[in-house]
């Protein structure tokens, strides 16, 4: 936080949520019409706290609430609204991230499933949740991350011993 610049933080705030609110108003009068869905892309660490990522992480929280917000006002007018939360994900932007040896290994060693997501794995979360199958689904945050945020407390609560 004491490192993030103004101009940094109102970047990131533009991306994920004023491009978001943007793109919903500008969506609206044909979502309406179509009785559509609209789903935000958010991420896990928009519940957990995330440093050094300050800025991604309150904006991510903002988003959820945006999500919120927008399913109540635009629920009437027929308009399904979620989020969807991925966890660890291999992309060109988190690429980096797994450039190092071991690191992918490491990372995915901390999620239940023993793997980090990739792509395909977020395409068919979204694609269940704008189908027929999540007809009633509304205002929710689908999160998709192997379980990695279960793992947040008891990895910091759990006895020396037990981590062995």
């Amino acid at each position: 936080l004491l490192d993030a610049t103004v101009d940094d933080w109102d970047r990131v705030f533009a991306v994920h949520v004023r491009a978001a609110w943007l793109l919903g108003c500008a969506a609206h009068p044909l979502l309406a019409t179509a009785r559509g869905c609209l789903v935000l892309t958010t991420s896990i660490s928009g519940t957990q706290a995330s440093p050094p990522l300050a800025a991604y992480s309150a904006s991510k929280a903002a988003q959820l609430m945006l999500m919120r917000q927008m399913a109540v006002e635009w629920g009437p007018d027929g308009i399904r609204v979620n989020a969807l939360s991925p966890g660890l994900t291999v992309t060109p932007g988190t690429a980096p991230a797994y450039a190092a040896p071991g690191a992918l290994d490491s990372r995915a060693a901390r999620v239940p499933l023993r793997r980090v997501a990739q792509p395909e794995d977020m395409a068919a979360a979204l694609s269940m949740l704008i189908g027929p199958d999540a007809a009633y689904v509304h205002g929710h945050d689908l999160v998709v991350d192997g379980g990695l945020v279960n793992t947040m407390m008891p990895s910091l609560t759990q006895p020396a011993w037990q981590a062995q």
